[in-house]
């Protein structure tokens, strides 16, 4: 068999040739346009702030405005809260000190108190008669003794037993007068102890305050010891705060403070009365090591009750102009807080002729101050790079509070302005 002249090694040379002859010039690819994080940024500021150290407690009445109501005497209760003629106390109203809660029956101390009474008017008579009969007794003591004779040897005219019966008879009419005084005092001691036991059965309120739940009912028995009502006064209450040592370092006596109610979380300072720390624990309890402390509040209008877990927080820095960033700025991922910041700021038009500002990043470590949670702001005192150990101004700084994560040293980044933010998410809407 014959063979073509091209055969196919032959046509495959051609082909490559062709293909260095003429080329086969693909077009190059454009140069991709260097990505810039997105991020937003915001300068420090100068901020009126303090320090606060936020505590956790449970309000408590003071040691003397809380007291109890009890029987001191065994009896039979006849009322409690009203004797049927004046007016009723109720539970949880106002009362003063010695105002009279429960009466026990007291028929036989009254009988018995009577009975001493009229004693003691009988005494009374027989006590006019003694000091008649003193009186008579000296009158003709004396005279007598007058009737003595004189000096001058002259002759009496009364015999000496005749003078010494009359002072036989003197001294007997005091020492009736005295046995007549002395059972008087001793009735009157019987009357001062029957008005004890009297009122013994009164079950009075120690102090003035609100009065607790009453537990007594007419026809009731009460032993001695039973506790009938609790007063408390809460006019000032305390708030018992455990505070771990770190904490209570930062207290100190008089310290101004606010109350947190769950009511009322937000700017406490505004809308709550300032107390002050007025306890402060000399020795750690022994199970946790924390301490004890105790801030004390006005309660004029009875908003706070006892037994109340309320949050507190107690001015340990006065309020000051301090250099502040937002919280958001600061990452705390390492033991070292973190900043990054934006420098090298300029200002480039975009393919779509849009002005944008660019920078690069930089992470700083951050050397921060107080806190308030509230506003959500932290003071910063200073900038260090971890690379070059150097101190970094705080001047003309911008903080990256949107977009700085994962971001590194000269890491290009583009400044999104918050107005034109809200502007495209209102076009959104």
């Amino acid at each position: 068999m014959k063979r073509h002249p091209f055969d196919w090694p032959a046509r495959l040379f051609v082909v490559a040739g062709l293909f260095s002859l003429f080329g086969c010039h693909k077009a190059a690819p454009p140069e991709e346009e260097e990505v810039k994080a997105p991020v937003k940024v915001v300068a420090a500021q100068k901020v009126s702030l303090g320090q606060y150290t936020e505590l956790l407690g449970a309000t408590q009445t003071l040691p003397q405005h809380a007291a109890r109501v009890t029987a001191p005497v065994e009896g039979h209760v006849l009322w409690a809260l009203s004797d049927g003629t004046g007016k009723a106390i109720v539970e949880g109203q106002h009362v003063e000190k010695g105002q009279v809660i429960v009466q026990l029956d007291d028929r036989i101390i009254r009988a018995n108190r009577t009975k001493t009474q009229a004693m003691l008017e009988d005494l009374k008579a027989q006590k006019q008669q003694a000091d008649i009969a003193l009186q008579l007794a000296q009158l003709e003591r004396d005279r007598l003794e007058k009737l003595l004779p004189g000096g001058n040897g002259s002759i009496p005219l009364v015999s000496r037993v005749e003078l010494e019966k009359a002072s036989l008879t003197t001294k007997d009419a005091e020492a009736k007068q005295k046995a007549v005084i002395a059972k008087e005092n001793a009735l009157r001691g019987d009357l001062e102890v029957l008005d004890v036991q009297l009122d013994y059965h009164k079950l009075r309120t120690p102090i003035a305050g609100r009065l607790g739940t009453v537990q007594a009912v007419p026809g009731q028995t009460l032993p001695i010891g039973t506790s009938v009502a609790e007063v408390v006064d809460l006019r000032e209450i305390d708030v018992v705060c455990v505070v771990p040592p770190d904490s209570a370092a930062r207290l100190v006596l008089g310290q101004s403070a606010w109350l947190m109610t769950n009511q009322q979380p937000a700017a406490p300072r505004e809308s709550s009365p300032v107390g002050k720390v007025v306890f402060i624990a000399v020795q750690a309890q022994a199970d946790t090591g924390n301490f004890l402390a105790k801030v004390r509040f006005p309660n004029p209008d009875l908003r706070l009750r006892a037994n109340m877990v309320v949050r507190v927080q107690v001015l340990t820095q006065p309020e000051q102009e301090r250099l502040t960033i937002p919280e958001a700025a600061l990452m705390e991922d390492l033991n070292q807080p973190f900043v990054v910041v934006v420098e090298d700021v300029k200002t480039e038009k975009n393919k779509e002729g849009e002005e944008q500002k660019l920078g690069t990043a930089r992470r700083l470590q951050a050397i921060t101050g107080i806190r308030d949670r509230e506003r959500h702001l932290v003071e910063i005192l200073g900038l260090e790079d971890p690379e070059k150990k150097e101190k970094v101004s705080l001047d003309d700084l911008l903080f990256v509070t949107e977009g700085g994560r994962g971001l590194h040293n000269e890491d290009a980044v583009r400044i999104e302005e918050a107005a034109k933010e809200e502007e495209k998410e209102k076009e959104k809407d």
